[in-house]
């Protein structure tokens, strides 16, 4: 019986990949670096509450709110990115919450009581909770279809590695240190990328989308957020009626 062989064409299944072009790869190191950053801020703090406490003579149920607000403020401005994406474009959009991310940084290192903290923290989780999604957009929009795969991966790392890096970091920084270089830290960080996003993450190309924002929306979920995070806070200390209402 004869077999017949067949020719793979060329560009077949077999067919490699397209390559990443190199200034893409570059900011791609970028969005890494400050999506590193807002997931290390989950995490690096969680040690230092019971210096936190001893600082500033605050119950832990107070002191909870410093990782409870930065927790709350990212997942608020999450419904946002979108949005916020459309009007101002992308490259806009990530320089500015790195920058607030930053700015809210430097605050929580200077920060005098638990309150000035808390609200600081807030205003850091507010910028970082833009970053990671809008490196996502960014990245996406820059590589080939066949690597958007690769892309996800490569933004997944930061997402895996960060939870796991902030107790470890954390702990020596407070240790070594004080308790306020778990925020001062970030300051070369959030520069470092600032000057890089402005260099390397491109402009630009994109018509901006004037579509109005979802305000009830936006203003519904943030209570329900908060209503939340209140009961879970509450209910890990024995529960009380208010944390059963808001949960």
């Amino acid at each position: 019986m004869a077999v017949t062989l067949r020719r793979r064409p060329p560009g077949g299944a077999a067919a490699a990949l397209p390559a990443i072009p190199r200034q893409v790869m570059a900011m791609a190191a970028v969005l890494v670096l400050g999506s590193f950053m807002t997931v290390l801020d989950l995490t690096i703090v969680n040690v230092a509450l019971p210096r936190l406490e001893a600082s500033f003579g605050s119950p832990l149920s107070v002191v909870q709110w410093v990782v409870t607000g930065y927790t709350l403020a990212l997942a608020t401005v999450l419904p946002v990115t979108g949005w916020a994406v459309d009007r101002w474009g992308g490259r806009r959009v990530f320089l500015v919450s790195v920058a607030l991310f930053t700015t809210g940084s430097g605050l929580c290192g200077v920060a005098w009581d638990t309150g000035s903290l808390i609200a600081f923290r807030v205003v850091q989780g507010a910028g970082g909770g833009l970053i990671v999604p809008v490196a996502m957009t960014l990245l996406l929009r820059a590589v080939p279809a066949e690597r958007k795969g690769t892309a996800m991966a490569v933004l997944g790392v930061p997402v895996l590695i960060g939870p796991m890096t902030g107790p470890v970091l954390g702990g020596i920084l407070t240790d070594a240190l004080s308790w306020r270089w778990i925020f001062l830290v970030n300051l070369p960080v959030g520069v470092l990328t600032l000057v890089l996003g402005a260099r390397l993450v491109p402009g630009g190309g994109e018509d901006p989308v004037r579509r109005p924002l979802d305000l009830l929306g936006l203003l519904t979920l943030s209570p329900g957020l908060a209503s939340v995070f209140y009961g879970l806070t509450v209910a890990g200390e024995g529960g009380t009626p208010a944390s059963a209402g808001a949960l």
